[in-house]
This record gives structure tokens, sequence and C-alpha cells, in this order.
């Protein structure tokens, strides 16, 4: 583990400009990381936030996976995504957000998502969990 170690900080010390690792064996507690208390902006990691409020609404009936969402005009976002690209009026359950907003990175369905759990929710699981030090942000796109 120490040799990975090695390499890695050496991979992230060549690196032009700033580069943040964390490593955790969840098995085997085994940590390490390369500026990782480091604060950074977070652009698309927002979105493990999210979904994680996600699974703890669904867990707790807050939501519901099958919740329907039409897709309007005015609800897409530019670059990343399907849904920007499909047409207005197209309906999708909860669970096709988090779907979207985790495989294709789509930034509709992170907003929609969003807009539905509340940012408040997502920064108080934030610090349930123990991430205190700052508060989550939509992406400002």
């Amino acid at each position: 583990m120490e040799k990975l170690r090695q390499q890695i900080e050496q991979r992230l010390s060549a690196v032009m400009g700033d580069a943040c690792f964390y490593y955790e064996n969840l098995a085997t507690g085994v940590c390490f990381g390369h500026a990782a208390d480091k604060p950074v902006v977070a652009a698309s990691v927002i979105k493990l936030a999210v979904l994680i409020e996600a699974f703890r609404q669904m867990d707790t009936d807050a939501v519901r996976a099958n919740e329907m969402f039409v897709i309007a005009r005015t609800d897409k976002l530019p670059s990343c995504g399907a849904l920007n690209y499909l047409h207005d009026g197209l309906c999708v359950t909860f669970r096709d957000l988090c779907v979207l907003m985790t495989i294709l990175s789509d930034n509709t369905a992170t907003n929609l998502l969003i807009k539905r759990l509340g940012i408040g929710n997502i920064n108080d699981t934030l610090r349930m969990l123990g991430a205190e030090k700052n508060d989550a942000q939509p992406p400002s796109v």
C-alpha cells in the first residue's frame, strides 16, 4: 500500500495546478491523501451530496422513486447530460433524474433534484456526515 501511496503522490505532485485526492479503504481503515483537506470548487462533486440526500429521502419516504417530473424548456441547462437535448414535456421519474445525474453528469437533472430535495436538506445531511467546512451550492451554469 505504501508503494501505491508514493506512486499516487508522485503523479499528483507533477500535475500542473491543484490536485487533491483522498483514499480510504473501508474494510481496513487504511487511508491517505494528497492535499485532502484543501478547499476546492465542488463543480460536479455536489452530485454526490445530492445523490446521498436522494437516497436518504427515498429511505424515509419523503420522496418516491417513481415520482414524475415533466422537463420544461426553462429547466434545461447547457452542456452536460442528455435532458438538454431531448424534447420539452418529456416525463421522467425521480429515479431517472438520479441515474442521469450520476452516469451522464446531467446538469438539468441535478438542478431538478436539488430543487425537489432542498439545498438546506442536502447541507444538513452533509453536516450530519461530518462535512462541515462548506455548504453545498447549486452549480452555476
